[in-house]
């Protein structure tokens, strides 16, 4: 690309580009704890710029696709990626990309099919999250990676089921037997989808237990474990069938209330927290347990999230064993 040719209106565009890539590339330097498995698949990691719908990245597998190296680094529209794409699979990435856009899902897995430059037929997986947005809460970068499916005969694709079969339980938390934080974030893009669509009701919770790491320092990681095992058949007493619950990180729950307002899952939580302070775990283990719950108002899932671990802390910094709405 000769830049001497280009205007000036052209050369900004290019230099914000770099930018918001530059931006997320050194974010990523760090572990990202919004979005579990952004990492590098097979078929290495690629970035789409949701303002003009250009993608950088993935150079291997848009290799694969029959791009020549120039037009990799001038970036890939979605127009001529999708022109590559399997004709039965194109409608499914399009709508997803579309509520990924509105705010209706948060993650985004698509599995598609493509010939390679043999005309070979090949299978893969992307997965992505948006990472930055405007000031106005736009979507800006949508960041992801793909992996290659095998499936090269009858034996392999049975392999693979049992493969597949094998990980369901890596959506479950192993001590728990509940949701894990993977499992939870699915749940949640699923309920604000249909929250959007039937105009429901939905409240998120955020439940930690207060100096959880007191109770491993002074009576063992054993007794640890036995604490949020009892914590956890109390929460799910309480909720009844009202939530969708699980672990979200070591002390941490969390608890989708769908059909269900800021003020009822209050009160729930509530009961719970007064329940906590009287009860005594593992025989001898007294506990407070602080809280935070929000109510979704069609704003991106993200944000939404952000604002409910925004509760979550002020209940925290107000000194604890008290829920915050």
């Amino acid at each position: 690309m000769n830049y001497m040719e280009l205007s000036k209106s052209e050369l900004i565009k290019i230099i914000n580009d770099y930018q918001l890539l530059t931006r997320q590339l050194l974010a990523e330097v760090g572990p990202d704890p919004s979005f579990d498995g952004l990492s590098t698949g097979n078929m290495g990691n690629w970035y789409l710029n949701m303002q003009d719908d250009m993608m950088v990245g993935s150079s291997r597998k848009l290799k694969t696709l029959g791009f020549s190296e120039n037009e990799i680094l001038q970036g890939i529209s979605t127009r001529q990626f999708l022109s590559k794409i399997h004709s039965e699979d194109i409608q499914k990435i399009v709508d997803d990309l579309h509520a990924l856009r509105n705010g209706h899902i948060i993650e985004y897995v698509a599995e598609y099919r493509v010939k390679d430059t043999k005309n070979k037929d090949r299978r893969f997986q992307d997965r992505a999250r948006i990472t930055q947005y405007d000031s106005t809460g736009r979507p800006l970068l949508l960041s992801g990676f793909t992996k290659e499916i095998f499936l090269s005969d009858d034996k392999e694709e049975e392999e693979q089921n049992t493969m597949l079969d094998h990980q369901l339980p890596a959506l479950m938390d192993n001590l728990t037997e509940t949701k894990n934080r993977r499992s939870l974030i699915m749940e949640l893009s699923k309920a604000v989808f249909t929250a959007e669509q039937k105009k429901s009701p939905l409240a998120v919770a955020l439940l930690n237990i207060d100096d959880f790491n007191i109770v491993n320092e002074t009576e063992g990681h054993l007794c640890g474990n036995r604490v949020l095992i009892e914590m956890t058949e109390l929460i799910q007493k309480a909720i009844h069938e009202n939530g969708i619950f699980g672990r979200y990180r070591t002390n941490e729950f969390m608890i989708i209330f769908s059909r269900t307002n800021r003020e009822k899952a209050s009160q729930i939580l509530e009961q719970i927290r007064a329940d906590v302070e009287n009860g005594i775990f593992s025989d001898k283990v007294k506990l407070t347990i602080s809280g935070g719950v929000n109510e979704y108002q069609g704003e991106d899932p993200c944000k939404f999230l952000n604002a409910v671990e925004e509760k979550l802390s002020q209940a925290k910094y107000c000194g604890k064993n008290i829920i915050v709405s």
